[in-house]
């Protein structure tokens, strides 16, 4: 990239904004997404071979990060999982679940 810049906050947001937005996208280097589901409803992937490399500790540490120098979130975090993420508390992120009851005719 080879940019001179004074960091005035955004050269690193614009590293943060970058970084977050990849975590939606298949790596590459690790081969699998981290991520899935529509847009504002994105939840992660239950995937043995990302929590084992360490991924899911890493995209923690990329978001703590990112919020301390004043840049993005997760864009569309499930609220529910968001809330545990924040709190670590089953129980608070319980009252944003919803959960919807189809019937079927016989």
């Amino acid at each position: 990239m080879n940019e001179i810049a004074a960091d005035a906050r955004e050269p690193t947001k614009e590293f943060f904004q970058i970084a977050v937005e990849s975590l939606f996208e298949i790596d590459d280097f690790v081969g699998f997404f981290l991520f899935t589901g529509e847009r504002r409803h994105y939840v992660p992937l239950c995937n043995l071979d990302a929590t084992i490399s360490g991924c899911f500790l890493i995209v923690g540490k990329l978001l703590a990060h990112s919020i301390l120098h004043g840049g993005p979130w997760i864009p569309g975090l499930v609220p529910a999982i968001a809330k545990y993420l924040m709190t670590g508390s089953v129980a608070e992120s319980e009252n944003f679940v919803e959960v919807e009851v189809s019937q079927t005719l016989n």
